[in-house]
């Protein structure tokens, strides 16, 4: 009997525990994506191919174009995001910038009511421990052991370029190399979900 009562105690204690580790994920946006669910649906990762139109709520990056093109947000299938420009989508990885083949990379969709780009110069809370009414950092996943967020940057050539916000630094891809600005560059934007979660 002893035994069982433990047993139940350590399992609802494990619930327990586990509802609020689950409460303290609503800190930041984690979009639905094509292969699993239960994250917010009004923010979606997307398979596009590149010959394909874009749908209407893919996100761009208003501030400005890269070249006189436009530019929206992309990953590749490890989660690393990029910019998506004339029907390519590049991302930053270890010094380079990568082309992702048609068909191997997502899109981000939101409608545009739910997202606000900010500028910013200082630091802002990367492991969402700090709660910003109303506002979520977009999260993609995880790269080098940091939290991944969506960025955007103003390079010193007046182009504006999507990349992968992570540990206190936008990175992004341009001319075939990586590159990047820390947050208090000012060269920083970081995209906020405003929308409801």
């Amino acid at each position: 009997m002893k035994k069982k009562i433990l047993t139940s105690a350590l399992l609802l204690g494990s619930a327990l525990f586990g509802q609020q580790a689950f409460a303290t994920d609503y800190k930041y946006a984690q979009c639905k994506d094509n292969e699993y669910s239960g994250h917010n649906a009004r923010c979606l990762w997307n398979t596009i191919d590149g010959r394909d139109p874009l749908p209407p709520n893919t996100v761009r990056f208003d501030k400005g174009t890269e070249n006189g093109a436009n530019v929206y947000v992309c990953r590749d299938r490890g989660d690393l995001v990029g910019k998506y420009v004339n029907g390519t989508c590049y991302v930053p990885s270890n010094g380079r910038e990568y082309p992702q083949p048609e068909g191997t990379f997502d899109i981000l969709e939101v409608h545009p009511s739910y997202i606000q780009w900010e500028q910013v110069n200082t630091r802002v809370d990367l492991e969402g421990n700090i709660f910003h009414p109303g506002k979520y950092l977009i999260k993609s996943g995880r790269d080098s052991g940091y939290p991944m967020y969506v960025c955007g940057v103003k390079d010193a050539h007046g182009n504006y370029m999507t990349g992968k916000l992570v540990n206190g630094h936008c990175w992004y891809a341009a001319g075939g190399r990586e590159y990047n600005y820390s947050l208090a560059s000012g060269h920083v934007y970081v995209l906020w979900y405003t929308g409801p979660m």
